[in-house]
């Protein structure tokens, strides 16, 4: 009986490691670089850099709480960056909640050029959020809100800036 037991624990075990090896392999990962001519800017003081389309305004005055505020040239797509001191595991259970409360939609998880993301759109399209882990305390969100939701309802542009993001090179 003992051993029979034992066996059972063992097979358990084994079972419980590969559902989750199985759901870490599941969760989409993109390797993805900027298809537009673009500058690094610097993100607020940060220490990071984003690759932002070579067209688009960067913007002085920035709202409360946001280390970027960019926009493309015509004004139909709006990127405000900003810092937050929350770790991402904390977010996660705040967008979940907002998702199960049917306030957000297509709510999706994945890694892009090897950074965990955490992404959800609006439920009148005109905004898509993306969330990254910068540190265990500190969290990065990219808040894209656009006038012109089926412009850019197919583009990776969003996807292309988000991933772009870089530690700043600093001269020693």
């Amino acid at each position: 009986m003992k051993k029979l037991l034992s066996l059972l624990v063992s097979l358990t075990l084994c079972l419980c490691a590969a559902a989750m090896a199985e759901t870490e392999a599941e969760l989409p990962t993109m390797e993805i670089a900027p298809s537009y001519e673009a500058y690094t800017l610097p993100l607020g003081e940060s220490g990071f850099t984003l690759d932002i389309p070579g067209e688009w305004l960067v913007y002085e005055d920035l709202p409360e709480g946001a280390v970027a505020l960019f926009s493309d040239e015509d004004q139909a797509i709006l990127l405000q960056v900003n810092i937050v001191e929350m770790d991402i595991a904390s977010i996660a259970a705040e967008v979940v909640a907002q998702a199960e409360n049917n306030e957000i939609k297509d709510l999706f998880e994945c890694m892009i050029n090897k950074l965990y993301y955490l992404t959800y759109t609006s439920l009148d399209d005109t905004m898509n959020i993306a969330y990254a882990p910068l540190t265990d305390t500190h969290s990065i969100v990219f808040i894209f809100t656009t006038s012109d939701p089926a412009r850019y309802a197919e583009s990776t542009l969003p996807l292309e800036i988000i991933g772009s993001i870089a530690l700043a090179e600093t001269a020693e």
